[in-house]
């Protein structure tokens, strides 16, 4: 008992002691207290336990917090919706997609079918009458491009006459309503396009559109028009153009040949001169006959017969070996009727100097480069060496006196050979 007391009393001492430090004082009830938390969990911690529960009461107990929370949430079920209805959207337009497809294919009359294919610029074909002909090879990025550049021309030239005149145009609604939107724009400019000549039309077509049709990659992406909207003759000339192969000079005689219209055949002469190089080379012995056709049609057009009779005249033109055949695979040569032609047409010229001195030419290659060959029926024929940078200009000096002679005499037995030269010899000199 007096031990205890004797305890007691030591602590009520210690209550009394004081600390040096002012801000605070140990005090006997506070030293009890921390003697009864110094356990937790049998472990030895100064920290009081974690409840969670009032640990997320005092989170969501701020209204900040809150606010926060269920924002987020609802962003993200406003995401996972909106993913979910575009989602089922789509397979529901797919499916409805399908769905009438089939729907179609099943109910669609056979006047339907048979209408849309006459209708329709491409051939139908069956399964059973499709032959795959190993001879023949695959189109050509020239052949394609002839197409672009061919149709382009046709096509811008049909809508410059239909709005340079005030007749009502002959093609379908749309193609009318295109024609009539560019009357409406000439209008409002205050100008009218003038009724221009087909050879004027092909230069100014050519220069607003060279570069973009210059392009061969952009002709591999050609695929013709609907040209049952077009008015009747472009409608032909579409249909025909695209049947036919423009691989070779003689698939655009045909195609040149196959064309009526005047105005539409000067447009095309000016194409081939500016184009020629496009068109593979046959073996086609037709090809100075279609020149000479060429030749004739240019009379009337003094600047488009220069161009053509230069390929006759200038050595350096490499349209020659569209039209010509080569002489042992050398030098190239054209029959006395094609020469003749040719001076026809400057004599057509009048008085213009230069058409004078071609003639002049002409004559003198008659008489330096005459050679007599044999035709095809056997009979004997003058042809002209045309002279080149890498042959001789005198062809006569290399015969014998009695080839010479021979050929001097069928030049002389030409009846409009002799009219033509009389003809040029009154001219004024």
């Amino acid at each position: 008992m007096s031990g205890i007391m004797r305890s007691w009393g030591r602590i009520n001492s210690l209550g009394r002691l004081k600390w040096r430090c002012n801000n605070f004082r140990i005090h006997t009830r506070n030293i009890r207290s921390c003697h009864g938390q110094s356990g937790f969990n049998g472990r030895t911690s100064g920290l009081p336990p974690v409840k969670i529960r009032s640990t997320l009461w005092r989170y969501f107990n701020a209204p900040g917090n809150v606010m926060f929370v269920t924002t987020n949430v609802v962003t993200l079920v406003g995401i996972m919706s909106y993913s979910t209805l575009q989602a089922v959207a789509r397979e529901k337009a797919l499916q409805d997609f399908m769905e009438q497809s089939e729907l179609a294919a099943e109910v669609e009359p056979e006047e339907a079918c048979l209408r849309f294919q006459q209708d329709s610029p491409m051939p139908n074909y069956e399964a059973g009458k499709i032959m795959l002909q190993k001879s023949n090879p695959p189109m050509t990025c020239h052949t394609q491009h002839v197409k672009m550049s061919l149709f382009h021309l046709l096509y811008s030239y049909f809508i410059y006459c239909d709005v340079s005149t005030n007749e009502r145009p002959s093609g379908s609604t749309r193609y009318n309503s295109e024609v009539q939107e560019l009357r409406r724009g000439q209008i409002m400019k205050n100008r009218k396009l003038p009724k221009a000549s087909p050879r004027s039309f092909y230069e100014a077509w050519s220069h607003e559109f060279r570069d973009e049709l210059s392009n061969l990659n952009r002709s591999q992406q050609l695929h013709m028009p609907n040209w049952t909207e077009f008015p009747p003759s472009l409608r032909i000339l579409c249909r025909t153009l695209y049947d036919t192969d423009m691989k070779t000079m003689i698939d655009f005689k045909k195609f040149y040949r196959s064309i009526n219209s005047k105005n539409i055949r000067a447009i095309l002469r000016s194409w081939l001169y500016d184009n020629s190089h496009l068109l593979q080379v046959g073996t086609d012995v037709g090809s100075e006959a279609f020149y000479r056709d060429l030749i004739r049609a240019c009379r009337k057009d003094n600047s488009l017969f220069k161009l053509y009779s230069s390929i006759l005249l200038n050595s350096n033109n490499p349209r020659r070996h569209a039209f010509f055949e080569r002489h042992d695979q050398r030098s190239f040569t054209v029959s006395l009727e094609t020469v003749l032609e040719v001076m026809k047409g400057n004599l057509h010229a009048g008085t213009d100097a230069h058409c004078y001195d071609s003639s002049l030419q002409l004559i003198s290659m008659i008489r330096t480069n005459c050679i007599a060959t044999r035709g095809a029926g056997g009979t004997r024929e003058v042809h002209i060496i045309l002279p080149d940078e890498n042959s001789s200009s005198d062809t006569s000096g290399k015969m014998s006196s009695q080839e010479r002679n021979e050929c001097f005499k069928l030049v002389s037995q030409n009846p409009e050979l002799m009219a033509i030269l009389g003809t040029i010899s009154k001219l004024p000199g």
